[in-house]
This record gives C-alpha cells, sequence and structure tokens, in this order.
C-alpha cells in the first residue's frame, strides 16, 4: 500500500523549495549570464554603487538595469538602496554576492543558451536531441567549483541550473503514486534528469515515480508560470544593452509576442481556481443578496482573461444568491473586457458554452472613457456595472504621476521598473501613477465599487528570505521585463486611499503559505 505524504510534511517542504528554486533559475539565467558577459558583475562590489552611472558606463538600458539588479537582490546577491524621489539607487553586493557573482556564475551562459528550445528539450522517444548534452553538464554538477564556502551558496546555484532540465522532464512526470512507472516514450535523457533530481528510481525495465516525484508532479505547476514568458526571458541580453523598440514588439498581427497567452491563460485559470475563487466570492456575493434595485445591471471583468472569472462568478450568483433566484425579472449581463484577441474569443466560447448573457469588448484598463463609449454602443451603461479585475492592474500603462503631489507621501519601495523604450521609472512616480489610475476609475466605481484582485511585489530582502517558498523573483523577472508595474501591498493601499477610495471588504488569499502578501483581494468604494 502506498503511503501518501500530504502537503506541510517535510518531505512536501522539500520538493516545493526544491521546485521554487529551479523556477527561481529559470527567470534570472538569462540575466545572470548577460551581465557576467558584459562584465556588470565584476564591477559589483561591497562599496555602493550609483545604478544610473554603473548602467551608463556598461552601456545598459537603465530601466531595464534595474530590473535586473532586482532579481539579484531577491536572490539575497546584492543590496538595493532607493533614495527619496528620482535620486540614483545604489547598489552593493552581499557577503552571500560575493561568494557567487563572480566565482559561480559562468554556467549559467550554458544554462541561458537552453532557454529557445526548453519545450522541446526531450522530444518523444528522441536520445539525439539537444538533452543530452546539458545532461552531461547536470551529471557534472555543470563544473562549478567544489571548495566555494558557504555550502549554500552553491547549493543555490546548482538549483537554478537544474531548474533548466528539470521544468521540461518533469513533463514526464506519470499520474499515479510512487512506484508508477515512467511512460515507455520518456527519451533517455529525460529519465536519467528525473532520477538525478530524486523524482524517479532504476526499476525493472526502466524507471519508475518515488514518493517525491509525485509530489513534484503537483508542485511542477510552479514551472507553468515562467515558461510562459520563455520569448521574453531568451531576449534579456537585447533588452538590457540592445535597442528596446527593436527588440520589443509587444504585439505581431493582434498576437502578443512577449509570452504565449494561451499558455498564460491556463496557468491563470489555474491560479483563479486555487488560490482566488473562494476569497472572490466571499467579497463579491453579499453584494447580490442586497436590494435588487441597488445591484448592477452588469459584471465588467477587465482583462477578462479565459472567462473563467465571469463564469464562476455568474454561475455562483445563479446558485446561491437572492439576484439569482430574480434573473427573470433582474437579467445580468457578463461583460468580458480585454485587450488580448486570444482572451475575447476563450471567453466567448466559455461564456456562451455555460448559456451566460454576454458582451465581449476590446477595452485596455488604463481608458476606462473608452470603454464607457464602447458599453455605450452596445446599449450597457458603465456606470451601472460591479467592475472586476484579476491581475490586470499592474498590467496597465504607465502614463505618469499628476501634476499636484498628494498631500500623503507613498510608502517607500524598492525599484525595478522599465518603459519599453527602456527608461527606468523611480518607485515613488510608479506609486503617483497607480494613484492617478484609482482617480481615473472613480466615476464608473462611484455606485457599485470595483473589486480588485491584484497581485503584489515584495521588498527584495524579504524575497531573499524565503527562497524556496515565493514565487517573487519570477514575478518581478517576468513582469519586470514586459514592462509591468506590480508595486507592495502598502503602496497599492496607499494609492487606493489617496485617490478617495476604501476597502469595504478585504482578504490576503496565500500569504500564510508564502509568507508574504502576494494577492489581495478587494471591494473598493469611493469614500464620498
Amino acid at each position: 500500500m502506498t503511503t501518501t505524504t500530504a502537503p506541510g510534511t517535510h518531505l512536501w517542504e522539500r520538493v516545493r523549495d526544491q521546485v521554487c528554486r529551479h523556477v527561481d533559475g529559470i527567470a534570472i539565467g538569462s540575466t545572470v549570464a548577460a551581465l557576467r558577459q558584459r562584465g556588470v558583475l565584476h564591477r559589483l562590489g561591497p562599496a555602493p554603487r550609483d545604478v544610473h552611472a554603473l548602467a551608463q558606463e556598461r552601456g545598459a538600458n537603465p530601466g531595464y538595469f534595474q530590473v535586473a539588479l532586482r532579481l539579484l537582490a531577491d536572490q539575497g546577491w546584492v543590496v538595493l538602496d532607493q533614495p527619496d524621489g528620482d535620486g540614483a539607487p545604489t547598489v552593493r553586493t552581499t557577503r552571500l554576492g560575493e561568494r557567487v557573482l563572480t566565482p559561480l556564475t559562468e554556467p549559467y551562459t550554458h544554462a541561458a543558451a537552453l532557454l529557445p528550445a526548453l519545450r522541446d528539450m526531450f522530444p518523444p522517444g528522441d536520445s539525439t536531441a539537444g538533452g543530452p548534452a546539458a545532461v552531461a553538464l547536470l551529471r557534472r554538477e555543470w563544473d562549478l567549483p567544489r571548495t566555494v564556502l558557504p555550502v549554500r551558496a552553491r547549493v543555490q546555484v546548482l538549483a537554478h541550473l537544474d531548474g533548466h532540465l528539470a521544468a521540461p522532464a518533469a513533463s514526464w512526470l506519470p499520474p499515479g503514486p510512487a512506484g508508477s512507472p515512467l511512460p515507455a516514450a520518456v527519451p533517455p535523457a529525460a529519465a536519467e534528469v528525473l532520477v538525478h533530481l530524486g523524482w524517479a528510481r532504476p526499476a525493472t525495465g526502466g524507471c519508475e515515480l518515488t514518493e517525491a516525484g509525485r509530489m513534484a508532479r503537483t508542485a511542477a505547476a510552479q514551472y507553468g508560470h515562467v515558461l510562459c514568458y520563455l520569448s521574453t526571458l531568451a531576449r534579456v541580453p537585447d533588452l538590457l544593452f540592445g535597442t528596446p523598440a527593436q527588440n520589443w514588439a509587444g504585439f505581431t498581427d493582434g498576437h502578443e509576442t512577449h509570452l504565449d497567452r494561451d499558455e498564460d491563460l491556463a496557468v491563470s485559470g489555474q491560479v483563479f481556481e486555487t488560490t482566488c475563487r473562494e476569497p472572490l466570492l466571499d467579497v463579491v456575493l453579499p453584494l447580490f443578496d442586497r436590494p435588487l434595485d441597488r445591484q448592477p445591471r452588469a459584471i465588467v471583468d477587465m482583462g477578462c482573461g479565459d472567462g473563467e472569472l465571469l463564469r464562476t462568478l455568474c454561475a455562483r450568483i445563479r446558485h446561491r444568491t437572492l439576484r439569482g433566484r430574480s434573473l427573470d425579472a433582474y437579467p445580468l449581463l457578463a461583460v468580458g473586457a480585454d485587450p488580448s484577441s486570444v482572451a475575447r474569443r476563450e471567453t466567448a466560447r466559455r461564456l456562451t458554452a455555460a448559456g451566460i448573457p454576454h458582451l465581449v469588448v476590446d477595452a485596455d484598463i488604463t481608458a476606462p472613457d473608452h470603454l464607457v463609449r464602447t458599453l455605450a454602443r452596445h446599449g450597457v451603461d458603465a456606470r451601472d456595472a460591479l467592475h472586476v479585475s484579476k491581475s490586470v492592474i499592474h498590467n496597465r500603462r504607465y502614463l505618469g504621476h499628476p501634476a499636484t503631489p498628494p498631500p500623503e507621501a507613498p510608502p517607500p519601495q524598492a525599484g525595478g521598473y522599465a518603459t519599453p523604450d527602456g527608461a527606468a521609472i523611480a518607485p515613488h512616480r510608479m506609486a503617483l501613477d497607480l494613484a492617478r489610475w484609482f482617480s481615473s476609475w472613480r466615476g464608473l466605481a462611484r455606485r457599485h465599487g470595483m473589486v480588485a484582485v491584484e497581485a503584489h511585489a515584495v521588498a527584495p530582502e524579504r524575497a531573499a528570505a524565503l527562497i524556496g517558498r515565493t514565487p517573487a523573483t519570477v514575478f518581478d523577472a517576468t513582469h519586470g521585463y514586459s514592462h509591468q508595474y506590480p508595486v507592495t501591498c502598502e503602496v497599492f493601499a496607499w494609492a487606493a486611499r489617496t485617490a478617495g477610495f476604501r476597502s469595504r471588504a478585504h482578504r490576503e488569499p496565500a500569504a500564510r503559505e508564502v509568507g508574504h502578501t502576494i494577492l489581495t483581494v478587494d471591494h473598493f468604494v469611493p469614500t464620498v
């Protein structure tokens, strides 16, 4: 009889730590390789260096350069000191960074070179593809020197490098309990990686799953987010040191080029299902038990993704609320709004299949006035809707801060923001821009408010203390290089308050498991 091990046990924590470090490595591999090649790592030391001056000296684009240094800080290798206002941040190495940044970083060049072909590393039954050569490096522990102290520095780097092979090999982990055989078509190189990681063991006629491998199959969902952004991560050297306008297309023929949107929708849907759904329902459903004449005529999901959020909300409203028992007299329209044609198509398909009255439109969260006009053409009053969004506010376009600064200064936060042309945005300017964005939505949210599920950045020193638990490094890499703008939960709350909103209901899903606030769910309503 197979003994199962539940999350929270020692083995689960060890496997989760292993996978989390793997995805960190995929996220930063091309960054470390590019910084080493341009001589940046050799210019860092325990004495503070002006980040702007260092970027100019090395020919780097300042915005993406700050993103890169933020990733090093997330790993505990450098400290970024951010002054108030527009002053240049400084960077200095930590004691751990001194042990890593020059002695242990050469193999990142080999690992980063795997990124373009990572998805096809181990094709079925193929023993001659690119995998075996890379597995030889894995077997030799990437030729890392064995004399580096502390040992945790080498362990950290080794996990980063192994991640570039673990992610594609993990797709071969079979379902079922420990002892399940690996598929017959698994390439020998992939099987060797799984054995090396402790996720499989040799058995009669091949290999079989271990208990750690069974857990790794569950934890391997973490690979999904970073793999969505492989195209961006592979372009990091050009973003850092090239001409950004030539290397950042954003959209080509109406399709996004910085990520695999289809896969991103799948990953986002999984996060919603496992982490966000119940907290969101706790916040939204009571709004549809109010007197019927005070309820919204529509739900508008800005950045609707695959439509699962709208489908879930409408289904639960129908079966669990006063409004659901009165839909004949008080119909409810589901509105999906998204700039991605892939997302709009999938949302329409999903809502149609569920029999939910709906409208799907092209809209951008940065332009609420455009949304008002678009919905008006369809006979929908955007001001008589409940507006919801999930991890979209940080994906707005940067418009700049208001001319008149607010009376309360924003909380401090570390930087790492870039515009599409590679310029740097100071953290306090990003906070002011977010407050300006909130202000632009006050008119639409005046009647029913807005429900925001939002992902947050965390201070680098906190991320470094929680390596193996938090996805902060991956989040900062994928979002920083694609000029998305997450802020800390403290800055987010400040921006909403500054713009005249209060949170009527607040949740922080997954905070206990991760060790910091990574997501918030708020029902924001205007204060006056």
